[in-house]
C-alpha cells in the first residue's frame, strides 16, 4: 500500500486519534523512541501530543517482565484502516518480536480511537476492544483526550478509569518503585487508583469483544 497515495479523509472535523505503543523487551524505552521516530519521518501523521511513559502490570498472561507504555495523539489524514496498516508496518519495520499472543513482545504499535469512529471488522475495531477495561491504555489516554468520550459507552478516559476493575498496577515511569497508595487520592496518577465509592459500578465491554491484552 502506498500511503501517499492512499485515499484521505479532510482533515480539521476535530477528530481525536490515538495510538498506543508497548514493549517488555529489552531496552523498552528506546523502542517506544524508535516507533514514534519512525511514525514522524513517513510524513503521513503528525505527532500532537505525546503522554509520559507508565510502567504497568501484566495482566491476564504468565509471568512476564513489566511493560512500558505510552500514548501518542496524531493529526493525519489517512482513513482508520490506512492508519492501522501503517502501525503494522511500523511494527514490522522496526523488527517487532513476540512470544504467543500474550507473551512478550519489543513493541506493539495500536490504533486506539479514531474520533467517534466505530468498527467492528475482523480487521479493525475502534476503539480497541480493550480500552475501556485497561488501567495501561486509560492512564496515558486520559492526559492526552481529557474530552474524548468513548464512542459506544459515551464517557471519558477519566470516567472509564473511574470504573475500571483492571487489577494491573500502573505507575509514572519515575515512581517505579514507590507504590500507589490506595488511600491517598491526590498521591495517585489520575485514575490509577479505583476508588471506594466506584467498586459497584461496572462498564460493558463493547458487543463481541475477546479478553487478553
Amino acid at each position: 500500500m502506498d500511503l501517499h497515495s492512499e485515499p484521505r479523509r479532510p482533515p480539521g472535523d476535530g477528530a481525536f486519534v490515538a495510538l498506543g505503543l508497548g514493549s517488555n523487551v529489552g531496552d523498552r524505552r528506546r523502542w517506544l523512541e524508535r516507533a514514534a521516530a519512525w511514525l514522524t519521518a513517513t510524513g503521513v501523521v503528525e505527532i500532537t501530543g505525546r503522554s509520559r511513559f507508565y510502567e504497568t502490570e501484566p495482566v491476564e498472561a504468565a509471568p512476564q517482565p513489566w511493560y512500558l507504555n505510552q500514548v501518542l495523539s496524531l493529526r493525519t489524514r489517512l482513513s482508520p484502516d490506512a492508519l492501522l496498516a501503517l502501525a503494522q508496518r511500523a511494527e514490522e519495520s522496526l523488527g517487532r518480536r513476540r512470544n504467543g499472543h500474550h507473551g512478550p513482545r519489543t513493541l506493539d504499535v495500536d490504533l486506539l480511537c479514531y474520533g467517534s469512529c466505530v468498527r467492528w471488522t475482523p480487521r479493525l475495531r475502534l476503539p480497541h476492544p480493550a480500552l475501556s477495561r485497561r488501567r495501561c491504555l486509560l492512564v496515558p489516554l486520559a492526559e492526552l483526550g481529557a474530552t474524548w468520550r468513548h464512542p459506544v459507552l459515551r464517557l471519558t478516559p477519566a470516567e472509564l478509569l473511574a470504573v475500571c476493575f483492571d487489577p494491573g498496577r500502573v505507575f509514572p515511569l519515575r515512581d517505579r518503585l514507590s507504590p500507589c497508595p490506595s488511600t491517598t487520592a491526590a498521591a495517585c496518577t489520575p485514575g490509577a487508583c479505583l476508588p471506594e465509592r466506584n467498586k459497584e459500578k461496572r462498564v460493558p465491554s463493547p458487543p463481541g469483544h475477546v479478553r487478553g491484552r
